[in-house]
């Protein structure tokens, strides 16, 4: 009798690798064996396999350009005022309020990305309990090809649609192999 396969690596599509996994409790042997010398990829949870590789900001206030954005973070300013403390001691520009306010739970336009695989599995096991999903999925980029992305983009701002630079994206549905 034949062994069931622990995963199925697809084709690249669009730059996207897709890797099913049979069991989430595979994912440490996936790790292990297929990304363990790639030190230099980082790793993103989501607790459901159908959203996009987007901010949680974006999924609720779609247009970038909607002033609900900037209302959205002008309600958390006003909210912290005399409850942050001297840390960071000083926020200069929004980019800066947007990085504390996703610290604090805040809906922005950023995604937090981890250098451990596991962390990221954490988050989305977590998220598709709470959500009850059927599949869930781990991310992973390579930061390397996001520098050569960014610096073709100062260089050319005119570029519409980047160079897309391998990504991994590792589903599964079992979410009975995960135990924390």
């Amino acid at each position: 009798m034949a062994r069931t396969k622990m995963w199925e690596e697809g084709e690249l599509v669009d730059g996207v690798l897709n890797v099913e996994i049979s069991s989430w409790k595979y994912f440490p042997n996936y790790i292990n064996k297929e990304m363990l010398e790639y030190t230099d990829y980082v790793y993103r949870g989501h607790g459901d396999s159908n959203w996009k590789l987007e901010p949680t900001l974006d999924r609720v206030i779609k247009s970038p350009r909607s002033p609900k954005r900037d209302e959205h973070l002008l309600a958390f300013k006003y909210e912290t005022r005399g409850r942050r403390g001297r840390n960071p001691s000083l926020l200069e520009d929004d980019n800066d309020w947007w990085a504390l306010g996703q610290h604090h739970g805040l809906m922005t336009p950023l995604l937090d990305w981890s250098a451990s695989p596991f962390v990221a599995l954490f988050f989305a096991a977590s998220k598709a309990i709470e959500l009850k999903t059927d599949s869930f999925t781990v991310f992973a980029i390579w930061q390397n090809g996001i520098e050569a992305a960014n610096e073709n983009i100062k260089e050319e701002p005119s570029i519409i649609k980047q160079q897309r630079h391998p990504l991994l994206a590792v589903r599964g549905k079992d979410r009975t192999a995960i135990s924390f």
